[in-house]
Protein backbone atom coordinates (compact mmCIF):
# COMPACT_ATOMS: atom_id res chain seq x y z
CA UNK A 1 0.00 0.00 0.00
CA UNK A 2 0.97 3.64 -0.20
CA UNK A 3 -0.52 6.90 0.97
CA UNK A 4 0.83 9.11 -1.81
CA UNK A 5 -1.23 11.80 -3.47
CA UNK A 6 -0.06 14.39 -5.97
CA UNK A 7 -0.97 17.62 -7.70
CA UNK A 8 0.62 19.67 -10.44
CA UNK A 9 1.90 22.94 -8.98
CA UNK A 10 3.76 24.18 -12.06
CA UNK A 11 3.74 23.16 -15.74
CA UNK A 12 6.96 21.21 -15.09
CA UNK A 13 6.56 20.23 -11.41
CA UNK A 14 4.36 17.71 -9.59
CA UNK A 15 4.14 17.87 -5.81
CA UNK A 16 3.90 14.37 -4.27
CA UNK A 17 2.47 14.33 -0.77
CA UNK A 18 3.39 11.63 1.78
CA UNK A 19 1.55 12.34 5.03
CA UNK A 20 3.15 15.63 6.17
CA UNK A 21 6.15 15.72 3.84
CA UNK A 22 6.41 16.79 0.20
CA UNK A 23 8.44 15.44 -2.68
CA UNK A 24 8.89 17.18 -6.04
CA UNK A 25 8.95 15.55 -9.47
CA UNK A 26 10.51 18.00 -11.92
CA UNK A 27 10.16 17.22 -15.62
CA UNK A 28 12.33 18.65 -18.35
CA UNK A 29 12.01 17.86 -22.03
CA UNK A 30 14.65 15.12 -21.74
CA UNK A 31 14.93 13.98 -18.11
CA UNK A 32 13.20 14.18 -14.75
CA UNK A 33 14.34 14.60 -11.17
CA UNK A 34 12.67 13.36 -7.99
CA UNK A 35 13.57 15.48 -4.99
CA UNK A 36 13.34 13.38 -1.80
CA UNK A 37 11.64 10.01 -1.28
CA UNK A 38 9.35 10.47 1.73
CA UNK A 39 8.95 8.13 4.68
CA UNK A 40 9.53 4.98 2.68
CA UNK A 41 6.11 3.39 3.09
CA UNK A 42 4.77 2.27 -0.27
CA UNK A 43 6.80 2.05 -3.47
CA UNK A 44 7.59 5.63 -4.47
CA UNK A 45 9.54 4.42 -7.51
CA UNK A 46 6.49 2.68 -8.98
CA UNK A 47 4.30 5.66 -8.11
CA UNK A 48 6.62 8.05 -9.96
CA UNK A 49 6.55 5.77 -13.00
CA UNK A 50 2.82 6.46 -13.28
CA UNK A 51 3.57 10.20 -13.47
CA UNK A 52 6.42 10.40 -15.99
CA UNK A 53 7.97 8.28 -18.72
CA UNK A 54 11.29 10.14 -18.58
CA UNK A 55 14.43 8.84 -16.88
CA UNK A 56 14.34 9.86 -13.20
CA UNK A 57 17.32 10.93 -11.09
CA UNK A 58 16.85 11.02 -7.30
CA UNK A 59 18.23 13.98 -5.34
CA UNK A 60 17.89 14.39 -1.57
CA UNK A 61 17.64 17.69 0.28
CA UNK A 62 19.08 16.00 3.40
CA UNK A 63 19.32 12.69 5.22
CA UNK A 64 16.39 12.77 7.66
CA UNK A 65 14.23 9.67 7.43
CA UNK A 66 11.05 11.48 6.36
CA UNK A 67 12.96 12.60 3.26
CA UNK A 68 15.23 9.60 2.63
CA UNK A 69 13.04 6.73 3.81
CA UNK A 70 12.20 5.55 0.30
CA UNK A 71 15.68 5.41 -1.23
CA UNK A 72 15.71 1.62 -0.91
CA UNK A 73 13.58 1.48 -4.05
CA UNK A 74 16.38 3.08 -6.10
CA UNK A 75 19.86 2.08 -7.22
CA UNK A 76 21.50 5.51 -7.32
CA UNK A 77 20.74 8.49 -5.11
CA UNK A 78 22.47 11.89 -4.87
CA UNK A 79 23.12 13.28 -1.37
CA UNK A 80 25.60 15.76 0.09
CA UNK A 81 28.52 13.75 1.48
CA UNK A 82 28.23 15.39 4.91
CA UNK A 83 24.90 13.58 5.30
CA UNK A 84 25.99 10.14 4.12
CA UNK A 85 26.73 8.67 7.54
CA UNK A 86 23.42 9.81 8.98
CA UNK A 87 21.57 8.46 5.96
CA UNK A 88 22.96 4.97 6.35
CA UNK A 89 22.20 5.14 10.06
CA UNK A 90 18.44 5.50 9.49
CA UNK A 91 17.99 2.96 6.69
CA UNK A 92 17.32 -0.14 8.80
CA UNK A 93 13.72 -1.32 8.31
CA UNK A 94 13.57 -2.31 11.96
CA UNK A 95 14.62 1.15 13.13
CA UNK A 96 12.23 2.90 10.78
CA UNK A 97 9.36 0.64 11.80
CA UNK A 98 10.09 1.03 15.50
CA UNK A 99 10.16 4.82 15.21
CA UNK A 100 7.16 5.35 12.92
CA UNK A 101 4.81 2.73 14.37
CA UNK A 102 4.62 4.77 17.58
CA UNK A 103 2.90 7.56 15.64
CA UNK A 104 -0.86 7.53 15.14
CA UNK A 105 -0.74 7.91 11.34
CA UNK A 106 1.60 4.92 10.95
CA UNK A 107 0.52 2.62 13.77
CA UNK A 108 -1.47 0.16 11.61
CA UNK A 109 0.98 -0.09 8.72
CA UNK A 110 2.73 -3.50 8.55
CA UNK A 111 6.47 -3.74 8.26
CA UNK A 112 6.05 -5.44 4.87
CA UNK A 113 4.94 -2.12 3.38
CA UNK A 114 8.20 -0.39 4.27
CA UNK A 115 10.84 0.29 1.63
CA UNK A 116 13.73 -2.16 1.62
CA UNK A 117 17.05 -1.16 3.10
CA UNK A 118 19.12 0.83 0.63
CA UNK A 119 21.59 -1.41 -1.23
CA UNK A 120 22.54 1.02 -3.97
CA UNK A 121 25.23 3.66 -4.33
CA UNK A 122 25.17 7.18 -2.97
CA UNK A 123 26.41 9.84 -5.38
CA UNK A 124 28.01 13.02 -4.08
CA UNK A 125 25.95 16.19 -4.31
CA UNK A 126 27.54 19.62 -3.87
CA UNK A 127 27.27 23.24 -4.91
CA UNK A 128 29.39 22.49 -7.96
CA UNK A 129 26.49 20.54 -9.43
CA UNK A 130 23.85 21.53 -11.94
CA UNK A 131 21.36 19.15 -13.54
CA UNK A 132 20.18 19.89 -17.09
CA UNK A 133 16.78 18.28 -17.62
CA UNK A 134 16.13 19.88 -20.98
CA UNK A 135 14.80 23.41 -20.70
CA UNK A 136 15.12 23.29 -16.90
CA UNK A 137 18.37 23.60 -14.99
CA UNK A 138 18.61 22.67 -11.31
CA UNK A 139 21.36 24.43 -9.36
CA UNK A 140 22.45 22.95 -6.02
CA UNK A 141 22.98 25.37 -3.10
CA UNK A 142 24.51 24.11 0.14
CA UNK A 143 22.78 25.48 3.25
CA UNK A 144 23.91 23.36 6.24
CA UNK A 145 22.20 23.76 9.58
CA UNK A 146 19.08 21.61 9.79
CA UNK A 147 21.48 18.81 8.90
CA UNK A 148 25.20 19.04 8.20
CA UNK A 149 24.62 18.43 4.50
CA UNK A 150 21.34 20.20 3.79
CA UNK A 151 20.97 21.55 0.25
CA UNK A 152 18.44 23.56 -1.71
CA UNK A 153 17.57 23.37 -5.39
CA UNK A 154 17.19 26.43 -7.61
CA UNK A 155 15.12 25.99 -10.77
CA UNK A 156 17.01 28.63 -12.69
CA UNK A 157 14.74 29.28 -15.66
CA UNK A 158 11.55 29.15 -13.55
CA UNK A 159 13.04 31.36 -10.81
CA UNK A 160 11.80 28.94 -8.14
CA UNK A 161 13.81 27.63 -5.20
CA UNK A 162 13.07 24.51 -3.15
CA UNK A 163 14.18 25.26 0.41
CA UNK A 164 13.34 21.78 1.72
CA UNK A 165 13.78 21.97 5.49
CA UNK A 166 16.87 24.19 5.35
CA UNK A 167 15.15 27.50 6.11
CA UNK A 168 11.67 28.40 7.25
CA UNK A 169 9.11 29.03 9.96
CA UNK A 170 10.60 26.77 12.65
CA UNK A 171 14.14 25.86 11.67
CA UNK A 172 15.46 23.52 14.34
CA UNK A 173 19.08 23.57 15.52
CA UNK A 174 18.40 20.81 18.01
CA UNK A 175 21.21 18.28 17.57
CA UNK A 176 24.74 18.52 18.98
CA UNK A 177 27.11 20.54 16.82
CA UNK A 178 24.47 22.46 14.88
CA UNK A 179 25.66 25.88 15.98
CA UNK A 180 23.81 29.12 15.35
CA UNK A 181 26.97 30.86 14.14
CA UNK A 182 27.55 28.21 11.46
CA UNK A 183 23.95 28.40 10.36
CA UNK A 184 24.17 32.19 10.10
CA UNK A 185 27.11 31.80 7.69
CA UNK A 186 25.05 29.38 5.60
CA UNK A 187 22.12 31.82 5.46
CA UNK A 188 24.40 34.69 4.49
CA UNK A 189 25.68 32.50 1.66
CA UNK A 190 22.09 31.81 0.55
CA UNK A 191 21.49 35.57 0.65
CA UNK A 192 23.94 35.86 -2.26
CA UNK A 193 21.26 34.25 -4.44
CA UNK A 194 18.74 37.04 -3.79
CA UNK A 195 17.23 38.16 -7.06
CA UNK A 196 17.51 34.73 -8.72
CA UNK A 197 14.13 33.44 -7.52
CA UNK A 198 10.64 34.78 -6.99
CA UNK A 199 8.99 31.77 -5.35
CA UNK A 200 9.97 29.55 -2.40
CA UNK A 201 8.70 26.01 -1.86
CA UNK A 202 9.23 24.08 1.35
CA UNK A 203 8.81 20.40 2.23
CA UNK A 204 6.29 20.67 5.08
CA UNK A 205 3.17 22.57 6.10
CA UNK A 206 2.34 25.47 3.78
CA UNK A 207 4.03 24.82 0.44
CA UNK A 208 4.81 28.43 -0.44
CA UNK A 209 6.85 30.61 1.88
CA UNK A 210 7.23 34.42 1.89
CA UNK A 211 10.45 35.74 0.40
CA UNK A 212 11.33 37.56 3.63
CA UNK A 213 11.66 34.31 5.61
CA UNK A 214 15.42 34.31 4.93
CA UNK A 215 15.87 37.79 6.39
CA UNK A 216 13.76 36.76 9.40
CA UNK A 217 15.96 33.74 10.09
CA UNK A 218 19.14 35.79 9.68
CA UNK A 219 17.78 38.30 12.20
CA UNK A 220 16.92 35.47 14.62
CA UNK A 221 20.44 34.04 14.41
CA UNK A 222 22.03 37.40 15.10
CA UNK A 223 19.78 38.03 18.09
CA UNK A 224 20.49 34.58 19.55
CA UNK A 225 24.23 35.22 19.25
CA UNK A 226 23.82 38.68 20.82
CA UNK A 227 21.64 37.35 23.62
CA UNK A 228 18.77 39.64 22.61
CA UNK A 229 16.28 37.05 21.28
CA UNK A 230 13.03 36.24 23.09
CA UNK A 231 14.40 32.92 24.42
CA UNK A 232 10.83 31.60 24.35
CA UNK A 233 10.52 28.12 25.86
CA UNK A 234 8.93 25.45 23.65
CA UNK A 235 8.87 21.66 23.40
CA UNK A 236 10.17 19.89 20.29
CA UNK A 237 9.98 16.12 20.15
CA UNK A 238 9.34 16.09 23.89
CA UNK A 239 12.46 18.08 24.62
CA UNK A 240 12.69 21.60 26.03
CA UNK A 241 14.29 24.12 23.71
CA UNK A 242 13.89 27.79 22.88
CA UNK A 243 12.39 29.80 20.04
CA UNK A 244 14.24 32.96 19.08
CA UNK A 245 10.89 34.73 18.73
CA UNK A 246 7.80 34.17 20.86
CA UNK A 247 5.10 32.08 19.19
CA UNK A 248 1.43 31.23 19.52
CA UNK A 249 1.54 27.70 20.93
CA UNK A 250 -2.15 27.19 20.13
CA UNK A 251 -1.53 27.74 16.41
CA UNK A 252 -0.87 24.74 14.14
CA UNK A 253 2.22 26.39 12.67
CA UNK A 254 3.31 28.08 15.92
CA UNK A 255 3.35 31.42 14.15
CA UNK A 256 5.34 34.30 15.58
CA UNK A 257 3.42 36.70 17.78
CA UNK A 258 4.93 39.71 16.01
CA UNK A 259 3.53 38.65 12.63
CA UNK A 260 6.84 37.85 10.94
CA UNK A 261 7.49 34.42 9.43
CA UNK A 262 10.94 32.89 10.04
CA UNK A 263 12.01 31.53 13.42
CA UNK A 264 14.85 29.50 14.91
CA UNK A 265 14.36 26.80 17.54
CA UNK A 266 17.54 25.90 19.34
CA UNK A 267 19.05 24.21 22.37
CA UNK A 268 21.26 26.36 24.63
CA UNK A 269 24.47 24.48 23.81
CA UNK A 270 24.07 25.42 20.14
CA UNK A 271 23.63 29.15 20.84
CA UNK A 272 27.15 30.03 19.81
Amino acid sequence: MNSFTHRRIHPSVIQIIDHDVYMFLIEGTEKSVLIDTGYGIGNIREYVRTLTDRKVTVLLTHNHSDHSGGIGWFEHVYLNRKDWEGCFGCQSIEKRYERLSRKKDFADIPKEDYAPQFQGALQELSERDEFDLGGITLKVIEVPGHSFGSVMFLLKEERIIIYGDACGRRLGLLSPGHYVSDYLKALEHLKEYDGTYDLIWRSHNELECPLDVLDDDIECCREILNGTDDHFEVLRHGRKCFAAKAVDLTDKYEKRLDGKTGNIYYIPENAE
